[in-house]
């Protein structure tokens, strides 16, 4: 049975309060709000959705204009503050900072596979090369610093997201590997300044991402003939190639002891196993979203279970082990976005997301139906652009999703991040 949820937000969605929070000296800390009760009753009664508002949160310290970065555990922050030219660790459980160690200037931040250690790549304005670090987070002892080629502009807008996507560790912080823009895949010895060995190929690397085990390596390429999925294996200190999957333009490594890996096609949701691709979902292009960055909208379960599927107004959810769709959304939303799902994690059979819309989602995938639904207010608005013939956007704020979704992190500008914990 599919079960198809379309909420109607008019006398639901609410303006959190905490959008004019004002932090104290050292924490925000705020409390549950609980307004407008009658409209959020009669929406649990008619859906059977619990409705609710949005505790004020804390506010990160020194987070304004600064990169923030959750573990893979979930509960730990890593801020890099560009103002206070720092990085720091910030356990979210107990709203304390664990450490703090001098930073650079723009930062991406990424993770090794259980989050033992980080990998920040800095650089400043109008510098022709970058800086690479890696950081235990035990203790925030950082490795030697290496000198980088552009890795990518300091002037790219998406300068954070996509360094953070490019440069990988792994979790005994030996086996360091960075792709560059040209096409060139670096890899480095534990403390050495220089790589042991590079690889390149015509085009340029999306992303790049170890498995748990760090003994293969998922390298997203663009070129020529179009993008590819390359998996390195390692051999004693050296990488070698072992299959080339054509077609792939997301994808995801997924636990277990085999390497096995969840990706988005052209023919639709596969998966590899070290054999030949299974193809798990067919999917049409049109059946997804994809960002003015060239980022499809899909998400995957990290056993391997289920993966979602947006548009810029639906999403639909289906299980890899026979393709079945168990759920899908539909909201009423204009505009381009770069899909209704802006953010996803799946908690056993539960899935849990922020839309475009400002609200966070939880679906009971064994019930499938949609238990429950917070809503932050809008993302931003559009304005008259007066000199030119069109809209501007105004942010409000922008979500960054915790791994597990225990936590959001909102960029509320100037006022920094403010974290919420979430349902």
């Amino acid at each position: 049975m599919l079960f198809r949820s379309r909420v109607a937000k008019q006398g639901v969605t609410q303006e959190a309060a905490c959008m004019n929070h004002q932090p104290d000296t050292r924490w925000a800390i705020g409390s549950l709000m609980s307004r407008g009760m009658a409209g959020l009753l009669l929406a649990v009664l008619w859906l059977g959705i619990a409705v609710a508002q949005p505790g004020n949160g804390f506010v990160l310290p020194d987070s304004s204009n600064a990169t923030i970065a959750f573990a893979p555990d979930g509960a730990r922050a890593l801020v890099h503050s560009r103002r206070a030219g720092q990085l720091v660790l910030y356990d979210l459980a107990r709203r304390r900072e664990q450490w703090r160690v001098p930073g650079g200037d723009l930062a991406g931040i990424s993770f090794s596979p259980r989050g033992e250690f980080a990998v920040l790549v800095t650089q400043r304005h109008n510098d022709v090369t970058a800086t690479l670090t890696t950081v235990r987070l035990a203790d925030g002892h950082s490795g030697a610093a290496r000198r980088l080629p552009r890795l990518p502009n300091a002037e790219d807008t998406a300068y954070s997201s996509r360094a953070a996507r490019l440069s990988v560790v792994a979790d005994d912080g030996a086996s360091l590997i960075t792709a560059f823009e040209s096409g060139v895949l670096a890899f480095w010895p534990g403390e050495g300044d220089a790589p042991v060995s590079t690889a390149r190929k015509p085009g340029y690397y999306r992303e790049i991402a170890l498995n748990g085990a760090a003994s293969h390596l998922a390298a997203l390429h663009h070129g020529a003939e179009g993008s590819a999925l390359y998996i390195l294996e390692k051999d004693s200190d050296a990488w070698r190639e072992r299959a080339q999957l054509p077609g792939v333009s997301a994808f995801r490594w997924l636990d277990g002891g085999s390497p096995r890996i969840a990706m988005l096609t052209t023919r639709g949701i596969e998966l590899w196993e070290g054999a030949s691709p299974k193809l798990a979902v067919p999917l049409a292009k049109g059946a997804y979203e994809v960002s003015g960055g060239g980022v499809p909208s899909v998400f995957f379960s990290a056993d391997g279970a289920y993966a979602a599927v947006a548009t810029a107004s639906s999403f639909d959810v289906y299980t890899l082990t026979d393709g079945a769709r168990v759920f899908t959304h539909a909201e009423n939303v204009r505009g381009a976005h770069p899909g209704l799902l802006l953010a996803a994690a799946f908690n056993g059979a539960q899935l849990r997301a922020f839309l475009s819309t400002g609200d966070f989602v939880v679906v009971d995938l064994s019930a499938r139906r949609m238990v429950q639904r917070v809503s932050f207010g809008a993302l931003g608005s559009y304005s008259r652009n007066w000199y030119q013939d069109g809209s501007s956007w105004n942010s409000r704020y922008r979500p960054v999703l915790a791994p597990g979704a225990r936590y959001v992190g909102l960029d509320e500008g100037k006022a920094g991040y403010r974290v919420v914990e979430l349902p």
